[in-house]
């Protein structure tokens, strides 16, 4: 079914990728090798796993390094219809690529190329730019047009005259460049985020794996001063951070958790999901929403985040998981960020849908005073956002004011976030208005409660609650979160 095509360059990578291809292959297979280097090492590595029958063959040896010019005589000798390409610093990989690959190349006659979605962290971009450079193709099975090159891509068949009239050389960009050829035939090379492998790139992750000096060298060879620049930056750094202890094992077991046969989705990942089942205690999930819906670092400057947490949004996200609300209300949000958390923690929970109420006011058309930060990012482009982490049918947006949408209101809901007009006046007719539609057990939470400039009346509206009627707690960390019980639903506020 499938052919493996590995230039292998750096054997401490490539014996494990090698390994861990062996090991998660269920159907008829080939590994095809060509070894740019001299290693004893790598060369009995290869020796035991043909001894113990698998299907390793060494095509070519130049301890020169002829580097990815090697491709085209491993292309040539691929048997299978699945030829994939793996850069020999991919050290694990998800199972069932090759059923996936199949199927998706059966149902999609277009896509002719697939590339594999790679583990990101703090530590690594995997090579892959954010899923913010990227538009959604199918959203259910988590295939995205975008940039892509060839840390793992499966071609088909059909394409392989194409492959081998490339023009070869020691570096080069071979995935991106067979992407834009199908481009001029009509066809498609696409991310799949529902394969996942764990691509080491970056100074900290070589450095775990004993590689950080050889991958120095080796791209000082290749004239890449900028990366050079990095890795060496990094390992002149006194306070650089590494991975802690048991993360490299961590990633392998949650990337081979990853079966492709058995999700038509992605996970991101620690899992990217595909578009998605997306998990907010991951920090991959997390940048991957700030990513899309606080493009301006407004999770940290607004929501209390840090680079990898979500600040409130991680009590939005806990709220919904313990009350469990069937329908939840959004006044106000400049790009989508606590939508986005609450829709995911909703989807999580297994049922539920939300009403998103923004006016698409920006304080550069209509003024800071009745914008209050907002950028007019509503447009009918912007509603796709939601659809990219799989939401669609859970965020329903209403582009009009409060007072439009509350006029025409005839459902009651269990959670309701407030963070639209943030004037005394507006805030408090949106608080009365929200109390009157909570249902018993509900929850309203108020952004912003500790902001007592620019005509915020907030916190103005937070004191005067009569904690008679509510039970009220201050989140203290700027900007201030407010969470609000009623005691009495259906009665208008005061």
């Amino acid at each position: 079914m499938i052919s493996y095509c590995i230039a292998v360059y750096r054997p401490t990578y490539a014996s494990l990728l090698l390994a861990d291809l062996v090991a998660k292959t269920a159907v008829p297979y080939e590994i095809l090798l060509w070894l740019n280097t001299d290693s004893d090492a790598i060369e009995k590595e290869i020796a035991a796993l043909v001894a113990r029958g698998a299907p390793v063959r060494v095509l070519g040896r130049t301890p020169q390094n002829i580097g990815m010019a090697a491709y085209r005589e491993l292309f040539s000798k691929a048997r299978y219809p699945l030829i994939a390409q793996l850069d020999d610093d991919v050290v694990c990989i998800s199972r069932s690529i090759a059923e996936r690959a199949q199927r998706l190349f059966g149902q999609f006659p277009a896509v002719r190329q697939l590339a594999a979605d790679v583990w990101q962290d703090e530590f690594t971009t995997g090579a892959r730019p954010p899923l913010a450079h990227y538009r959604p193709y199918d959203v259910a099975e988590g295939l995205y047009s975008g940039p892509i090159d060839g840390w793992f891509s499966i071609y088909h068949r059909s394409i392989l005259p194409l492959l081998l009239d490339l023009p070869f050389s020691h570096y080069m960009g071979l995935g991106a460049m067979v992407q834009a050829r199908l481009a001029r035939r009509g066809q498609l090379g696409l991310l799949d985020c529902g394969i996942k492998v764990f691509h080491v790139i970056g100074p900290a992750y070589a450095q775990s794996f004993g590689m950080l000096d050889f991958e120095i060298e080796k791209f000082r060879r290749l004239g890449r001063s900028e990366i050079v620049a990095w890795y060496e930056g990094w390992r002149g750094r006194v306070d650089r951070e590494e991975p802690p202890a048991g993360r490299v094992e961590g990633i392998c077991a949650a990337v081979s958790g990853v079966d492709a046969s058995q999700r038509k989705t992605v996970a991101p990942a620690s899992t990217i999901s595909g578009a998605p089942m997306l998990t907010l205690r991951d920090s991959e999930a997390i940048r991957l929403v700030k990513q899309r819906f606080a493009p301006d670092g407004g999770a940290e400057r607004e929501h209390n985040a840090t680079p990898d947490t979500l600040g409130f949004g991680a009590i939005h996200e806990s709220l919904i998981a313990n009350l469990r609300p069937k329908r939840a209300l959004i006044i106000g949000s400049r790009y989508g960020f606590v939508p986005c958390v609450v829709g995911l923690a909703m989807r999580a929970n297994g049922s539920g849908e939300l009403d998103f109420v923004d006016a698409n006011y920006s304080d550069s058309e209509h003024g800071f005073e009745l914008a209050f930060g907002g950028v007019g990012h509503w447009t009918d482009a912007a509603r796709e956002d939601f659809s990219t982490v799989g939401l669609q049918d859970v965020v329903h947006i209403h582009v009009m004011r409060s007072e439009q949408f509350f006029a025409a209101c005839r459902d009651t809901y269990e959670y309701v976030y407030l963070d639209g007009n943030h004037s005394y006046e507006g805030c408090k007719y949106d608080f009365e208005q929200a109390v009157l539609r909570t249902g018993p057990g509900g929850m309203i939470v108020l952004h912003d409660v500790l902001v007592g400039d620019g005509g915020f009346g907030v916190g103005r509206l937070f004191a005067e609650l009569d904690p008679a009627r509510f039970d009220k707690l201050l989140i203290h960390q700027w900007p201030g979160l407010g969470l609000v019980q009623p005691r009495f639903t259906g009665v208008q506020a005061a």
